[in-house]
Parts: structure tokens; sequence; C-alpha cells
């Protein structure tokens, strides 16, 4: 059994600044549409709650593997049972930079869409 100890808090926290960035994007892309902060807050955490119901119904498509819910949990690629927490990837053959990839398209994605809206939309 792996110990506690500073590497393993450090290792822990690393695999999940993914999934928090992309929440914190998703906010703001939110926010960017919808012009209320609270709207935006509302979607992410409903987001971050129900990522796991979505994906656990995505994965027996064959498109499932490009949504991103299913690549949020970094934390199963760790060999580490303490950061593992014994469960396993939702794909395991295509490995964490397939996830770390999907993840930084679909941020790109939001932040140029973002980008876009605020330029086209009219500031009073």
């Amino acid at each position: 059994m792996a110990d506690l100890d500073f590497t393993t808090l450090l290792q822990a926290y690393f695999y999940n600044i993914p999934a928090l960035l992309f929440l914190s994007t998703l906010s703001f892309f939110t926010a960017t549409i919808f012009k209320t902060n609270a709207l935006a807050i509302s979607i992410a955490i409903i987001a971050n709650f129900s990522g796991s119901i979505a994906s656990m119904f995505t994965k027996k498509y064959v498109w499932g593997k490009f949504v991103i819910f299913n690549h949020l949990d970094l934390n199963a690629y760790s060999d580490n049972p303490l950061i593992s927490r014994l469960s396993a990837p939702a794909y395991p053959d295509l490995g964490i930079w397939f996830s770390l990839m999907i993840i930084a398209i679909y941020i790109a994605l939001m932040v140029f869409l973002s980008i876009l809206i605020f330029k086209n939309r009219d500031v009073q």
C-alpha cells in the first residue's frame, strides 16, 4: 500500500488541474454568452455534478470517447491506489495523453467561441 506523503498529495492535485481548468473555462464561456454570472456558475456546478452521469450513459457508444465528461477524471490513470481510488479510466486503451488532448481541444474551442461572441456583442 502506498503511503500518503507530500509527493502523493502534489500528484493528486496535478491530476485535478485539467478538470478545474475546464470547469472554469465553461463558466467563463457561459458568462460570455448569457451575461449573467449566477447562471454561468450554476451551469458549471451542474456540469461538475452531472458529468459522471453523462459519462455513464455515453461510454457504450463509439462517439463517447469524444465526450469531455469521460476524460475529466484523470485520477483513474494513476498507479497509486490512494490517488486512483481503485477506479478505472473510461477508455483505458486511449491513455492519459488522449484525455489531456480532448480537454485541451474543448478549452480552446470554448475560448475561441468566447472571443468571437464577445467581439460581436454590442456592449452598452
